[in-house]
């Protein structure tokens, strides 16, 4: 799962153990093998259990949303169906902002190896560690815009085709200037 392998990420190797960063710009705690391994398999394991849960939550609210819908005669449960997924997602974010920070809350006691990167350099490691797939989909998902924009008016007059566009177009620009401070970066090293 791509939050799983997120996470990981966070734990750089460092000699036989791993430094552990919040973020970049935070200071970094040494851990261990062992203890990096146990963060990270708890987090799957976590992770595997709020999926589950979700779904079967999700699965209750929807099916509460669709009855509730028909009880009351709804001519749309559209706003109703999504109101029960906004229900799911309140309570999953939270759970998952909590289980990225257990590291920092268990690592707290612990004295800094090594300080926080400045802003300048924290944004560098940050544009070197950027994959260029991520900027690949960031141009897909564009094009998949420009189509649903394309979709909602072929002539793309309306107000949802041109806010489609608008969005497609603010996505480039902001991949392609990525893309070029990446290249920057990656030359100069």
């Amino acid at each position: 799962m791509f939050l799983n392998s997120e996470f990981a990420k966070r734990f750089e190797p460092r000699g036989d153990g791993y430094l552990f960063r919040e973020r970049l710009g935070a200071p970094g705690y040494e851990v261990s093998a062992a203890e990096r391994d146990e963060f990270v398999e708890q987090f799957n394991r976590r992770m595997t259990w709020m999926n589950w849960g979700l779904f079967g939550g999700g699965f209750v609210l929807l099916l509460g949303a669709a009855w509730l819908s028909v009880e009351l005669a709804f001519t749309d449960p559209g706003p109703l169906i999504f109101a029960a997924m906004g229900l799911m997602f309140a309570g999953y974010m939270p759970a998952i902002l909590w289980l990225w920070g257990d590291p920092k809350r268990r690592l707290a006691a612990r004295a800094a190896a090594v300080p926080g990167l400045d802003k300048a350099s924290a944004r560098r490691e940050g544009l070197r560690k950027l994959d260029w797939s991520r900027l690949g989909l960031c141009v897909l998902f564009a094009v998949f815009l420009v189509f649903k924009a394309y979709g909602e008016d072929p002539s793309f007059g309306s107000g949802w085709s041109r806010a489609w566009l608008a969005l497609a177009a603010a996505l480039l620009i902001v991949a392609a200037v990525q893309a070029v401070r990446k290249w920057r970066i990656e030359t100069r090293s």
